[in-house]
């Protein structure tokens, strides 16, 4: 609608692809537990859990399934194609910007605003990841915020909390962010 100031929400993998796309009109970006997916961004235990499912899990299951069911963990069912893929991505530390040639140009060109959201207890995205997705957006329109829930006065929020019922205080956040972009 012409005239009318776009914004983009992602979430995870929806900000991990908002980079590539070609639009030039947005006018910001709120970016929430977005992260490179690459296995060594995490810690501990959850380091070696992504490196089984990029060198395992994703390889075995899609490969004798056919496809990578909602059930291990990602959601809804996955083609194992892409699956393949996106497990490609995470063994390699530049994700994919090794396997996206444009993807590289996308991000830095990518026009408006970014504010990117990290959450203390995601263990899908922990703040290392999103910082190192983020590190590819221009950094004078770039901003990251990492939220931890009792600062918010929340017992949690985790990897999908922002968009539970229960978050309207997050959602004035983002809103104000939004508004502060106009």
């Amino acid at each position: 609608m012409p005239g009318v100031p776009l914004f983009v929400v992602g979430h995870s993998f929806g900000g991990q692809i908002v980079g590539l796309s070609p639009n030039t009109s947005v006018r910001g970006t709120l970016l929430i537990a977005a992260q490179s997916g690459y296995w060594k961004n995490w810690d501990g235990p959850k380091r070696w859990g992504m490196a089984t499912l990029w060198h395992v899990v994703f390889p075995a299951i899609g490969g004798t399934l056919g496809y990578i069911p909602g059930w291990t963990g990602i959601g809804e069912d996955l083609p194992a194609g892409a699956a393949s893929e996106w497990a490609r991505w995470g063994r390699h530390p530049e994700y994919l910007f090794a396997h996206k040639t444009q993807a590289s140009d996308g991000f830095a060109a990518y026009p408006g605003r970014i504010r990117s959201i990290s959450i203390e207890d995601d263990a899908y995205a922990p703040r290392r990841s999103v910082e190192d997705l983020g590190r590819r957006f221009p950094v004078e329109r770039y901003s990251h915020q990492h939220l931890v829930p009792a600062d918010d006065g929340l017992a949690k929020i985790g990897h999908f909390g922002w968009f539970r019922k229960s978050s309207n205080l997050l959602w004035k956040q983002g809103l104000h962010w939004m508004e502060q972009c106009l």
